[in-house]
């Protein structure tokens, strides 16, 4: 009878250890970090952005396929202090329906280099100037764990602007 108690005694501390440990796995109590949203808001300066067209049997600046590359400075949200550069590339995917439409689509995908890290996104760019939400799909230094959603919209200043606002979850 004794041995019996003690058994079940011991049962139940190795159960309830096992309980303990996976609340603590599951629940990050000792995670060295607590998670964070950031938001970050900077102006892009669009002045490398260069078409390279892909003749399909027709060469056209609007043809399917074509391919956007840049690389180009992004500034504080002031627009007065360069904090960054960007890098990257979009591809014509849907063509505008006339030449004097804004209706065409880029698929686009880039990484902007801050001082803590890089950012990578990638979505569609309407050629219409409306706003576009684009996936944040990961990152490097202080934004290694990074995901969330981009929106861009063409700065008030100058249509050769772009403000990008992240909503980075960490």
């Amino acid at each position: 009878m004794k041995k019996s108690r003690i058994f079940t005694g011991v049962i139940s501390l190795v159960v309830l250890g096992f309980a303990v440990a996976m609340f603590v796995i599951n629940t990050g109590v000792f995670s060295a970090q607590a998670k964070a949203n950031v938001n970050i808001h900077v102006v892009e300066h669009a002045v490398t952005d260069t078409v390279g067209d892909v003749d399909n049997g027709t060469p056209s600046p609007d043809g399917l396929g074509n391919v956007l590359a840049f690389h180009n400075q992004v500034f504080d949200a002031a627009d007065k202090k360069v904090v960054g550069v960007d890098n990257g590339q979009c591809t014509r995917t849907i063509t505008s329906t006339t030449s004097t439409s804004n209706d065409g689509v880029w698929e686009c995908f880039w990484t902007v280099i801050l001082p803590a890290g890089q950012i990578t996104v990638e979505g569609p760019y309407n050629d219409n100037g409306t706003d576009t939400m684009l996936a944040i799909t990961g990152g490097t230094g202080v934004y290694q764990e990074a995901r969330g959603q981009m929106r861009l919209h063409v700065h008030s200043n100058s249509p050769l602007e772009y403000d990008f606002f992240y909503q980075v979850k960490m």
